[in-house]
């Protein structure tokens, strides 16, 4: 018996379905992903997701590789450890694409905006936070923007609700105990002279408890003011390619696997 997937004109049997779900079961099912080295290696999939973005700017990179779409705050790689989100790439900008086992830089040689659209797709990936997607190397969805959705009926709610998991990262952690040391700062004299941490750890240890606690109220005010938008989603139609345990290789659209996996 096949499977068919005619809009990419991809087909996958019910025995490959059946290896990509006892996979990922397993937690063995594994993807293309990119080493702050530049090494490429098959690291396990944790999740796959399917996200609700119709209030999202879903904007589209035209590469030689051909038209990918994503969300405005998607990152894509411009070198192993640097990423941007896609709603800040330019023309003539160079990003990262894994071909076999290697990557390449492609240019980005058209941007534009797409209507709305009510899901795009996404991964959790283990240990490196990236995955190959359409041949360009994207980030990660580490769990760190999940929603509470209320049902249909109740109009467009969901939209302004929010409940996370883990949600800031290490860089956004870092630049609110900077604003909250510059918060201190404000306040001489004794504070005159630290104007980083390594000179408050250095000369004022006793002031963490302060710190670290100005800095939760900043996070706390970026999530009131909604300065948290869904950064990690791809259309659905994008293919990725999965290796199963026993080293298998299929291609399939991001949506198919989630539609596989969520059973």
């Amino acid at each position: 018996m096949l499977y068919t997937l005619k809009k990419v004109g991809v087909m996958i049997t019910m025995e490959q379905k059946t290896k990509i779900q006892t996979a990922f079961k397993k937690e063995s099912l594994r993807i293309q992903s990119v080493s702050p080295n530049g090494g490429v290696s098959w690291q396990n999939i944790l999740k796959v997701f399917q996200n609700e973005v119709p209030w999202e700017c879903i904007i589209s990179v035209k590469t030689v590789l051909g038209e990918e779409a994503f969300t405005g705050g998607h990152k894509v790689f411009v070198s192993p450890t640097k990423k941007v989100k896609v709603e800040d790439l330019k023309v003539g900008d160079f990003i990262v694409s894994v071909q076999e086992h290697s990557i390449f830089f492609v240019p980005v040689l058209g941007i534009k905006e797409l209507p709305p659209r009510k899901y795009m797709y996404d991964l959790s990936v283990d240990v490196w936070a990236n995955y190959k997607c359409a041949g360009l190397l994207v980030k990660n969805c580490p769990d760190r923007n999940y929603h509470f959705r209320p049902p249909e009926y109740e109009g467009d709610i969901g939209q302004y609700n929010r409940i996370f998991g883990q949600i800031w990262e290490d860089e956004e952690l870092l630049e609110y105990l900077l604003r909250s040391l510059d918060w201190f700062n404000m306040f001489p004299p004794l504070t005159q002279k630290i104007t980083n941490l390594t000179l408050l750890i250095q000369s004022m240890p006793s002031w963490r408890t302060a710190i670290l606690w100005g800095a939760i109220t900043h996070a706390c005010f970026a999530l009131s003011a909604n300065w948290i938008a869904d950064e990690f989603s791809v259309r659905g139609d994008q293919e990725v390619t999965v290796v199963t345990k026993s080293g298998k290789e299929i291609t399939l659209p991001i949506k198919e696997l989630y539609e596989i996996c969520k059973d």
